[in-house]
């Protein structure tokens, strides 16, 4: 079965997009457990979506470093603001200057 942050978001909702943060989240705070998935990250079979949720999630949590610390996700650094936002929730009950910086609502 393909991961989830290989899948095709097209008609993605804001749960499937906050199912898809939840499972990210979890990899990178507990990244020992998870090194050999995060080693083996492709970034350039993920959509922009979700590279800009990883991109959020190492800065939130202060891991901006795994950028350096893992070749694959050394791509993650040029990511910007998304050009059209995605929320986690709807309406967003939640802002978080990471996600807001990215254009990622609560």
């Amino acid at each position: 079965m393909e991961k989830v942050y290989y899948l095709k978001q097209d008609a993605w909702t804001c749960d499937d997009f906050y199912y898809l943060n939840r499972y990210l989240n979890r990899m990178f705070i507990y990244a020992e457990k998870y090194e050999e998935e995060i080693k083996s990250l492709d970034i350039t079979k993920m959509s922009i979506e979700t590279k800009t949720i990883i991109r959020c999630l190492l800065e939130f949590q202060h891991k901006e470093y795994f950028m350096d610390k893992y070749p694959n996700l050394k791509e993650l650094k040029n990511i910007g603001p998304l050009k059209t936002p995605i929320y986690l929730e709807n309406p967003p009950s939640y802002y978080h200057d990471v996600y807001t910086k990215y254009n990622i609502l609560w």
